[in-house]
């Protein structure tokens, strides 16, 4: 299961056994759904989580259960261009057996700067909806390296780049060489500075190599050596407004009302862009990472 989908299933969000203190999601009638998700300009197949609110908790044991329907239809306008797109639901089996969520997708890709109207319609007409706009980045700088430091796992190499956003992340995504071509991808912690709106962080290729070997699958009986063909230097950048962590928060952050960008329903939708650059082929780094040959 992919990272995406595991951010979008790991959410603690029961609308019941809401303490004294917590926010009561029935205390009107004006809010129907709760909805979890973001739109991903790297992405070809979009997802997002929604959930009829109700005085039960959401429980699909399996494709013919109660709840494995939702009465929902769910679609996303580009503002810009007018052009609609109807969303699908997909039932996804977690954690065993016994535990299936409800999820919707569809297959188109997001265009920055462009804003999107999320909208989820009951049969009766009622109506959650959300507007966010894709983080459109462009800039003609180009990362500046520093030189290649130390070898094996002390192997680094510190990468600057400009007029990044605040709420950007950093990520390397290394593309291996190991049977077809496979994309690998590294979060990365980065320094913000905010007079000079640059990131600057310390790419350490040797200490990625175990991520790297575990995200495609490598063998070490097989006889199959692994190179690097090529990489890119990465900004993950988040809507102006986001506020979904890297993992869906499993407690009180989870609560309708904490994260809230939704009109009629309760939950976050939001927009991913990226800045990439990319290092191709690798040149140095090819023979200086320490990938097993």
């Amino acid at each position: 299961m992919s990272r995406w989908i595991l951010m979008l299933v790991l959410a603690s969000l029961s609308v019941v056994g809401c303490s004294s203190t917590e926010l009561d999601p029935f205390d009107n009638q004006e809010r129907f759904f709760t909805v979890w998700g973001f739109l991903d300009v790297e992405q070809s197949v979009q997802r997002i989580r929604v959930i009829p609110i109700r005085r039960t908790p959401e429980d699909i044991a399996n494709s013919g259960g109660e709840q494995a329907l939702i009465d929902a239809q769910v679609r996303t306008i580009d503002m810009r261009t007018g052009a609609v797109t109807q969303w699908r639901p997909r039932l996804v089996q977690v954690d065993g057996p016994e535990q299936v969520v409800q999820l919707f997708e569809a297959g188109f890709t997001p265009r920055e700067g462009d804003t999107y109207r999320l909208e989820v319609t009951r049969s009766d007409g009622v109506q959650a909806s959300a507007e966010v706009t894709v983080p459109d980045y462009r800039t003609d700088n180009e990362p500046r390296f520093g030189p290649w430091e130390g070898e094996g796992n002390d192997l680094a190499q510190t990468v600057t780049i400009a007029d990044g956003p605040p709420q950007a992340q950093p990520v390397v995504e290394y593309w291996i060489e190991y049977g077809p071509l496979r994309r690998t991808s590294i979060p990365y912690e980065g320094e913000y500075n905010e007079a000079t709106g640059e990131w600057r962080f310390t790419l350490r290729p040797g200490q990625d190599v175990p991520e790297i070997l575990q995200q495609i699958g490598f063998d070490p009986s097989g006889g199959e050596g692994v190179a690097l063909d090529r990489y890119f230097i990465k900004l993950r950048i988040p809507d102006a407004d986001w506020v979904l962590p890297d993992a869906i928060p499993l407690g009180a952050e989870g609560q309708p009302g904490v994260y809230d960008n939704i009109e009629n329903g309760y939950g976050y939708f939001g927009m991913i862009g990226w800045y990439r650059y990319a290092i191709n082929p690798a040149g140095e780094l090819a023979d200086r990472i320490p990938l097993p040959r």
